[in-house]
């Protein structure tokens, strides 16, 4: 479909930038792990391994393989353990992040090491990383939500900028509405065409962004209402164009990831003080469905379009905290008392 084909164009014309600077291994590294992978997958192997060698060298382009050390390696590991953020604060990276490092580092000198660019994988002597996040997440509640999709009617921020809204009320309705309702990740949002509503069988389809699978989520009756309403809408706004993405922005083109992400943010903060990203959103009907579902991960997996459980379990932990409360509550009651 044309909108899936024009993102997975735009990230590749994207690595192919990247590509650009650096040395021509990596070009040929590209070539051959990005056959049964997402284009964004691909993008983040890149965008990783570039951060990598500019850590190494200033001039990255001619970087060469015999000039990367296991030593180099062990001090790159060692320098994304913390990071500055935009206030000056330090915190601790997640232990997911330091992984895919690790992760991505041992596939680039695999290959290197594969086609005699290297006599020895440097990541053979590095000891794998290891370990848990215990990261306490917190997620919106099902009033949250609903006090987000009311401030959508009302607007956010000050008179012009809620009588400027108007237009698109129903359209930035139905996008919060399809991420509360489905958990779909944004980028899949973006890439809805017009053809994937289907109000006779009432479903939405769309290609979930990891392993490129087409997938199909049930539209309520008020979502289904919402729809047609930004439908209209849309034709009005439109007016006969040619574009065929179901989510436009002002320009009439294709709404962006970065629009959907200004949206979430915009009437978040209006309606709980703080803004969240669409993830946020992700993860909190991840959180809900695991309440509705007596805690049933592979149920939840299948809704979130996980590969694995273990991707589902990050948000599982803090669901555990009930029952850490249950057993304290029963031994006070029961042997302290």
């Amino acid at each position: 479909m044309k909108g899936r084909l024009e993102h997975s164009l735009k990230i590749e014309n994207n690595i192919n930038n990247l590509l650009f600077q650096l040395p021509e291994y990596i070009t040929e590294y590209y070539y051959e792990f990005k056959s049964g992978r997402q284009p964004s997958a691909c993008l983040e192997y890149i965008r990783k391994i570039n951060v990598f060698l500019n850590y190494i060298s200033n001039d990255v382009k001619n970087v060469k393989p015999q000039d990367i050390s296991k030593l180099c390696v062990s001090k790159f590991l060692n320098s994304i353990e913390y990071i500055t953020n935009k206030d000056g604060i330090v915190k601790q990276t997640s232990l997911a992040y330091r992984k895919s490092y690790y992760s991505i580092l041992k596939s680039l000198f695999n290959f290197l090491v594969e086609n005699n660019y290297l006599d020895e994988n440097p990541m053979n002597k590095i000891k794998r990383i290891k370990g848990e996040d215990y990261v306490n997440r917190k997620f919106l509640t099902e009033n949250e939500l609903k006090s987000i999709l009311s401030t959508i009617d009302y607007g956010a921020g000050n008179r012009r900028c809620v009588s400027m809204q108007k237009k698109w009320k129903n359209r930035d309705k139905a996008i919060l509405m399809i991420l509360i309702q489905t958990g779909m990740r944004e980028t899949a949002l973006t890439e809805i065409n017009m053809e994937d509503i289907d109000f006779d069988e009432h479903i939405i389809k769309s290609v979930i962004e990891k392993g490129h699978k087409i997938k199909t989520f049930t539209m309520c009756k008020q979502l289904e209402n919402v729809l047609m309403d930004w439908i209209y809408d849309r034709s009005e706004i439109i007016n006969e164009g040619v574009e065929d993405a179901l989510f436009i922005s002002k320009s009439k083109t294709r709404i962006s990831q970065k629009s959907v992400l200004n949206i979430v943010k915009k009437y978040t903060k209006e309606a709980l003080g703080y803004s969240v990203s669409p993830h946020k959103i992700r993860a909190s009907f991840a959180n809900i469905m695991l309440d509705k579902t007596n805690q049933n991960i592979y149920v939840v997996q299948q809704l979130l379009g996980h590969a694995r459980t273990e991707t589902t379990k990050i948000y599982l932990k803090n669901n555990l905290n009930k029952y850490n409360d249950m057993a304290a509550k029963v031994i006070s009651d029961s042997i302290f008392s």
